[in-house]
């Protein structure tokens, strides 16, 4: 596992391309892009370098999933690390009672006698030197009213994971996420069991395909992704089984040339995906919206300008399509909403203390209509999905190595 001990911020790269798009070295090898700028660079479409667990971004384009994570700017800041969180404890596991609720575990990682609703996969460095392979991916729950954090289950077998490649299906408690095994170096499609921790599957999968519009849970539980095919030469959706590994093509998308990364959402409700890159043989940047059962496209719109998105989109309990984007003038974080037929956006508000976020590290909370967000000074940062007021904003507790902190390699996520 590669060292860093500063914050690597990037602007969501462009993982897939179909013909015509950028390549890695016409990229600059580089995955980062200054905030508000309105052009981003790509990774070709066959390019399917693992993304890593250190957050420093790789020559593809790909953000990497570990180690400090990835942020919406091209500036690079050391993240202030001090809480007086206790996050030693450890869940109960099972079912999530607590039989000693005076134990750490009970009150962090159950509330009530039920678990948290706040997890997050993410890396942790204090099990031994940076670089000596003892480090450890570990589930842990969050507790949003003061940051603090419980270990659930360290997951075996995880060594690198790219920025978004995860979803998890809120009806099986199961978290699925890709990861790269430096062990036998074989990326793989992990599903756990995230109230118990249990690793259930971890199977080989086809490496060539990159996932560049993220992996998704139908309402149907089907696991679903879009993933772009070099042989082919297109963007497809294709159901993955977590089982075996084996992705099976549903439906060619071939009006998508390119995709940003980790800037999706999935309506559970329509099961629609939504996605924003570029498409082929047209300018601008686009607004894909995806039939998850059919493949079909249903509309792809232009936005009247690129904007640099910084954290995500997500599909509000109302089916409001919103994201946090940032206004390139005046450098303040904004909450948008967006119109899935025109693309057109529209302010809720502005954000003017909330600094670069770690992008792949969010989730919108339909229960309580909150977005979750970790800011560059690692703050659980929750804003009102409605008005954009900050409800909160508590550090994230300190880790065991308080020089490098969690990062949510695999996601944040809500039960």
């Amino acid at each position: 596992m590669l060292p860093t001990l500063r914050l690597s911020v990037v602007l969501a790269p462009i993982l897939g391309c179909g013909p015509g798009g950028a390549s890695s070295a016409e990229a600059g090898g580089s995955a980062t892009s200054q905030a508000g700028d309105t052009t981003s660079s790509g990774a070709s479409g066959g390019d399917t370098e693992s993304a890593s667990s250190t957050g420093i971004p790789t020559g593809s384009g790909t953000s990497m999933g570990g180690g400090e994570g990835t942020t919406a700017t091209s500036t690079t800041t050391t993240a202030d690390a001090t809480s007086s969180v206790d996050d030693t404890g450890t869940s109960t596991g099972g079912a999530g009672i607590c039989e000693d609720p005076g134990a750490p575990g009970c009150t962090a990682c159950d509330a009530m006698g039920e678990p948290q609703r706040l997890f997050g996969l993410t890396w942790n460095y204090a099990k031994g030197e940076p670089g000596s392979g003892l480090g450890s991916e570990e589930l842990r729950c969050i507790v949003p009213e003061t940051g603090s954090s419980a270990l659930i289950a360290a997951i075996p077998g995880m060594d690198w994971l790219p920025v978004g490649h995860n979803t998890y299906d809120p009806d099986a408690a199961v978290l699925y996420a890709f990861a790269f095994a430096n062990s036998d170096n074989i990326t793989r499609i992990f599903s756990i069991q995230t109230i118990t921790g249990d690793l259930l599957n971890n199977p080989p999968v086809e490496p060539t395909f990159n996932w560049s519009g993220g992996i998704h849970v139908r309402s149907d539980g089907t696991l679903v992704g879009v993933t772009w095919n070099p042989g082919a030469l297109q963007e497809e959706l294709r159901i993955l089984d977590p089982a075996t590994g084996v992705a099976t093509l549903v439906a060619a998308i071939p009006e998508i040339a390119t995709l940003y990364q980790a800037i999706y959402a999935y309506d559970r409700l329509a099961d629609h995906v939504f996605m924003i890159g570029g498409a082929n043989g047209e300018a601008g940047e686009h607004l894909f919206v995806i039939d998850a059962m059919t493949g079909a496209l249903i509309s792809d719109p232009v936005f009247a300008a690129p904007l640099p998105w910084s954290s995500g989109i997500y599909v509000r309990a109302d089916g409001q399509l919103i994201g946090v984007a940032i206004d390139g003038m005046k450098q303040l974080q904004r909450l948008l909403t967006i119109d899935p037929t025109t693309a057109e956006t529209g302010v809720i508000a502005e954000i003017p203390d909330l600094g670069p976020l770690l992008l792949g590290a969010s989730v919108y909370d339909e229960l309580h209509n909150t977005l979750f967000v970790v800011d560059d000074q690692f703050r659980l940062v929750q804003i009102d999905a409605t008005s954009g007021d900050v409800l909160a904003s508590p550090k994230l507790a300190t880790p065991p190595n308080p020089s490098a902190n969690y990062n949510w390699s695999g996601g944040l996520h809500i039960r």
